[in-house]
C-alpha cells in the first residue's frame, strides 16, 4: 500500500463520516412526518445500532489488508452513511420529543444531551483506540498492513 492509496482511502473514511453527519442533521429537522409510537422509536434505535455495528464493523476489519477491497467498501458506504444518518437524527428527533413530553422539560433537555454527548465522546474514544490499535500493529509490518488480517 502506497502513500497515494492509503491518502484516498483515508479521504473515502472522512467523507463517508460527514456524509453521515449531514444525514444526521437533516433527520433532525425532518418534522414532515407524524412522530411514531415510543415503542416503535425504541425499538427503530436499537435496530439501527445493531445494523450499524453488523455492516461497519466487518468492513473494516474483513478489508483492513487489501487497499484495493476497503476501498470499493468505503464507494459503497458513500450510500449508505447518509440514509443511515438520516434514520438516527430522525430517531434521535422523535425521542427528544417524547422525553420533553413525559418529564420536567428542562430536566429532559439536559439528560438527552447529557446522553448525546457521552455518546459523541464514547465514539470518538473508540475510534481513537481503534486506529490507534491499527496503527500500532500496521507500523511494525513492511506492507502496512494489519497483523490480525
Amino acid at each position: 500500500m502506497d502513500y497515494d492509496e492509503n491518502n484516498y482511502y483515508y479521504q473515502l473514511i472522512q467523507l463517508v463520516g460527514l456524509l453521515y453527519y449531514a444525514g444526521d442533521v437533516i433527520g433532525r429537522f425532518v418534522e414532515i412526518f407524524a412522530k411514531p409510537h415510543i415503542k416503535v422509536v425504541l425499538i427503530s434505535s436499537v435496530i439501527n445500532v445493531l445494523i450499524a455495528t453488523i455492516t461497519i464493523l466487518p468492513v473494516y476489519f474483513c478489508t483492513a489488508g487489501n487497499i484495493s477491497h476497503a476501498t470499493i467498501a468505503e464507494k459503497v458506504m458513500l450510500g449508505y452513511a447518509p440514509l443511515l444518518g438520516l434514520v438516527n437524527g430522525f430517531i434521535v428527533s422523535c425521542a427528544i420529543e417524547y422525553s420533553i413530553s413525559q418529564v420536567e422539560p428542562r430536566l429532559a433537555v439536559a439528560l438527552v444531551l447529557l446522553f448525546l454527548y457521552l455518546g459523541i465522546f464514547a465514539g470518538d474514544i473508540s475510534q481513537l483506540l481503534t486506529s490507534g490499535l491499527d496503527l500500532y500493529l500496521s507500523s511494525s509490518q513492511k506492507d502496512c498492513s494489519p497483523t490480525f488480517v
